[in-house]
């Protein structure tokens, strides 16, 4: 079996958080060279059916609004967020189908345009995974919406789900992300891996431990968040950059999902989040993002990805952390005055890419 997609996932929720909200962040890991793009696809509605990256077709109905942080070439994506503020995102994934089923990227992409809440992700994959991947398939995931985390396993046909309890969670990229807590599972789960030999029906039970030779315990690297309301947007992408210490990671998302606004959605959209600006996006009425984060047919790189290859980070680093400082305190402060998106948002995304490609030019 070969790994494909994975990330480092970090959440956090309630007590923890500036105004409650929930907290998520994903860096993806991929080899050296791996070009990642953000797009937006806006709702439809009508029936259409479309070919997956793992060759299925899957007939949709209407489908909510998503932002997708992707390797570019995928028709899914790795993280993203949709219209009504459910984020997923994908933590580890091995044996993906090579024809006829469903990648886990397909997964993300599918669950957000399906799902209105986090538990309703939830059912849409284990459908679909039921439907569409082998009994080898490995895939983890983390669904959040405004009042719920919750941790998804998938191994084949079996599965089991866990409701965060914790106030925050690393979630490591090297194996499933569910263990002992099982909030709800596939039919009969213990009894079913009893019978297939899988566990022995005595020792702990411990799902991610049954199907991983890489078990990792889900620590939260040092120094972990202080008590009281204070972890906020910019402390989670000072936790991905932090946590890049080998500078090994393609792109970086950070979505804030605040139960009194909407969620505001950050990209980097470039490698190496240490020397990344993350920009904002958020579902406006008409939202735009730039074309300088998506491919360009016959080309290799985004422009972004292009121009940032070629920064000299000693002469505008310290103008690029500055146009990230603003471009935070310049949304935050609107969505504390309006609970919901307008028109002044549209090209919000757009023109912060556009203000980041001047300075390396």
């Amino acid at each position: 079996m070969a790994n494909s997609n994975s990330g480092d996932c970090f959440v956090l929720k309630n007590g923890r958080s500036v105004r409650s909200a929930i907290i998520f962040g994903r860096n993806s890991l991929a080899p050296e060279g791996e070009v990642h793009e953000v797009v937006y696809f806006p709702g439809t509605s009508g029936s259409t059916s479309v070919t997956c990256d793992g060759g299925a077709s899957i007939d949709c109905g209407d489908r909510f609004g998503v932002i997708l942080s992707r390797p570019v070439g995928l028709w899914g994506g790795e993280s993203g967020g949709n219209e009504k503020d459910v984020v997923v995102g994908l933590s580890w994934s091995e044996d993906e189908p090579s024809e006829g089923g469903l990648k886990a990227t397909d997964i993300v992409r599918l669950a957000l345009e399906r799902s209105p809440t986090a538990e309703d992700a939830i059912n849409e994959i284990t459908s679909l995974t039921n439907s569409y991947t082998s009994e080898s398939t490995r895939f983890s995931f983390v669904l959040c919406d405004r009042h719920q985390v919750w941790f998804l396993s998938i191994a084949g046909k079996h599965w089991a789900a866990e409701l965060m309890s914790s106030d925050f969670q690393r979630i490591p990229s090297t194996c499933l992300n569910v263990r002992t807590e099982i909030t709800k599972s596939s039919d009969n789960l213990k009894d079913n891996l009893k019978d297939a030999g899988i566990w022995n029906g005595t020792d702990d039970f411990n799902f991610a431990k049954l199907f991983c030779s890489n078990y990792e315990e889900p620590n939260w690297p040092d120094p972990q968040p202080e008590d009281g309301p204070q972890f906020g947007t910019r402390d989670m992408m000072a936790k991905l950059r932090e946590a890049d210490a080998d500078n090994v990671v393609r792109s970086s998302h950070v979505s804030h999902i605040d139960k009194e606004s909407i969620a505001a959605h950050w990209f980097t959209a470039t490698p190496f989040p240490q020397q990344s600006v993350f920009k904002p996006f958020v579902f406006a009425p008409n939202p735009k993002i730039s074309p300088l984060t998506q491919i360009v047919e016959g080309e290799t790189l985004t422009l972004l990805q292009k121009l940032h290859g070629q920064r000299n980070w000693e002469k505008v680093g310290d103008l690029l952390k500055s146009l990230e400082e603003t471009c935070y305190e310049e949304l935050n402060s609107f969505l504390i005055k309006h609970p919901e998106a307008n028109s002044e948002l549209d090209e919000l995304m757009k023109d912060c890419v556009e203000a980041e490609v001047k300075f390396y030019r």
